[in-house]
């Protein structure tokens, strides 16, 4: 695997995590340093590779996001919510986000009101295992 490829990888595996329960700023610091890595070609083929996995926009977001904390990027919305999230994660994530990814991944509905009961009844009788 190239090191571009492997910076795609690393990224994807960031986003699961953002997305299903929530990151740490270690994760957005472990970006940063993979970011500075990159040369003009590298961030052209992973802008193109990102762009067709859907994550083009999501990325960056987050160059903004590590402009904004470790250089003199400017704070806007878009950083400031993605900021938010990742204080409000914690070092582990989000209990109650990375409940609902899981229940949204296992669903076997897309009706949000069969998930919401679903999900209470699991919290109240919790599988015996």
């Amino acid at each position: 695997m190239s090191e571009r490829d492997e910076f795609i990888f690393v990224f994807s595996h960031f986003v699961k995590h953002y997305r299903d329960s929530g990151i740490g700023c270690r994760h957005v610091t472990d970006l940063w340093v993979l970011d500075s890595l990159l040369d003009d070609d590298s961030r052209e083929y992973i802008s193109g590779e990102l762009k067709k996995l859907h994550l083009d926009r999501f990325y960056e977001n987050m160059i903004r996001v590590i402009k904004n904390w470790f250089e003199d990027g400017e704070s806007d919305d878009i950083t400031e919510r993605i900021t938010r999230f990742i204080f409000d994660s914690g070092n582990w994530g989000i209990a109650g986000t990375h409940a609902l990814a899981r229940e949204v991944q296992n669903s076997d509905t897309s009706e949000p009101e069969k998930m919401r009961t679903r999900m209470l009844l699991k919290d109240i009788f919790p599988p015996i295992e």
